[in-house]
């Protein structure tokens, strides 16, 4: 029973107000992970409605085994990406817009063509053709979630998963089927603060494609030319302090992505 806690509509508040996420009644958290979806396309309804703008793609959350400690969720996520939180290498961002902001060095890539739903799994490679750019990211995620008294991957699903954006560079001229040979390095004022490789990635990022691709077929939804997707974190969530100005990502041979911060 409901009990009148609207999940979608505290979630949307919650975003559109710039607020954290109040503690979620239990009869309200969604009942698995097919319930937490459907809250999160109600999400994503009521923010394309706002000035949040149209949802161009998706991030993927936990496809490394370091993301999946971090959060504490053992398998893959997605969460929707919205235009109007999507910035060009060299942007500033104000930290005070986010309850607390973590940057992550991400692969993205845009698809040349769907991936519809053709009556058998993706795999890395019946996906490769898809990606016609690929390019080097930051995802910007932002916790929403000091109420929870534990990690719930329904909630976090529910309401995309920490994303709050990303920050795209140029694209490179790399094979789709060569993004595990990435390198990253994140750098916070110029010191290292983290580094990856792109194998880490479900063993390779088309993978997490792929993870995509299946995953939306199942929920009678599929990628489409265009889209951006954001295919997990090559390193550990980095929390930004107070006082950090610039936060680069360093991603060899697809090249660099950096943000200007401000108080």
């Amino acid at each position: 029973m409901n009990q009148g806690f609207d999940l979608i509509q505290v979630i949307v508040d919650r975003r559109l107000g710039g607020l954290a996420l109040p503690p979620i009644p239990a009869y309200a958290v969604p009942s698995d992970l097919a319930a937490a979806y459907s809250v999160q396309r109600g999400v994503r309804g009521q923010l394309m409605e706002s000035q949040w703008g149209r949802a161009v793609g998706y991030k993927i959350a936990c496809t490394t085994p370091v993301m999946q400690k971090v959060v504490g969720v053992p398998h893959p996520c997605y969460g929707t990406i919205f235009d109007t939180t999507v910035h060009s290498s060299g942007a500033t961002l104000a930290q005070v817009r986010y309850h607390r902001l973590g940057i992550e060095c991400e692969i993205g890539v845009r698809l040349g063509e769907d991936l519809p739903d053709r009556g058998r799994a993706y795999d890395q490679t019946s996906v490769a053709s898809a990606v016609a750019t690929s390019l080097p990211a930051m995802e910007l995620v932002d916790d929403r979630y000091p109420a929870l008294p534990a990690p719930d991957a329904r909630i976090f699903i529910a309401d995309d998963f920490y994303g709050a954006g990303a920050v795209l560079g140029t694209p490179a001229p790399l094979a789709a089927d060569r993004l595990a040979e990435v390198e990253a390095h994140l750098l916070v004022d110029g010191q290292e603060v983290g580094s990856g490789t792109g194998a880490l990635v479900m063993g390779h990022p088309l993978r997490a494609l792929a993870w995509l691709a299946n995953t939306l077929n199942q929920q009678a939804s599929e990628l489409r030319q265009g889209d951006l997707v954001l295919l997990g974190s090559l390193v550990a969530t980095y929390w930004v302090p107070p006082g950090a100005h610039t936060v680069k990502a360093v991603h060899h041979p697809l090249g660099e992505v950096e943000v200007r911060l401000l108080p």
